[in-house]
Formats: structure tokens, sequence, C-alpha cells
């Protein structure tokens, strides 16, 4: 398999200095989740299948433990949509 790189691309309606304290800072709460997240495609016989792996390294703050357990079920929704995207294009 050749070398995929996969580019998520926003466009916000604020300033480069806004927009950096917020993904720097985030919220006043300051959790933190230091993760590694790895998307996998894998073609066999005319399907695809799709792999998310994420690798929680480090956590802190009162409500990363929260935001991990939102991981999976905003994962699953990414997925879902996937879903409903690719099922319309048949």
């Amino acid at each position: 398999m050749n070398e995929k790189e996969i580019t998520f691309v926003r466009t916000y309606d604020a300033p480069v200095e806004k927009v950096w304290k917020a993904w720097t800072e985030g919220q006043e709460e300051e959790s933190t989740i230091d993760q590694t997240t790895e998307l996998t495609l894998t073609e066999e016989n005319g399907k695809t299948k799709v792999e998310v792996r994420a690798v929680i390294h480090k956590t802190s703050g009162p409500r990363a433990g929260m935001a991990v357990q939102g991981m999976e079920a905003g994962f699953t929704q990414q997925l879902e949509k996937l879903d409903y995207f690719l099922a319309e294009k048949k």
C-alpha cells in the first residue's frame, strides 16, 4: 500500500491569534488529552475497511476522563456519517 496523507481543513471567522489561543488553551477547565490518532484504509475485493486507532498517552484536568469517554461516541458518529454518505453515492 502506498503512503496516504489525510488533511482536514476548516475556515473560522476569527483572527489567527484567537484561533491559536482556542486551539492551544481550550476552555478554562484546562483539561488536556495527549493522543495519537491513526486512520488505516484497506481495500479488499472492492470493499474498503476503515480502522481508526486512537491512543491516549496522557490526560490531565478535571474533565479529561469525560472527554476520553466521549471520543468513542464521536468516532462512532463519524463512521455513521461515512455510512450515510457512501450509501447516498451508490
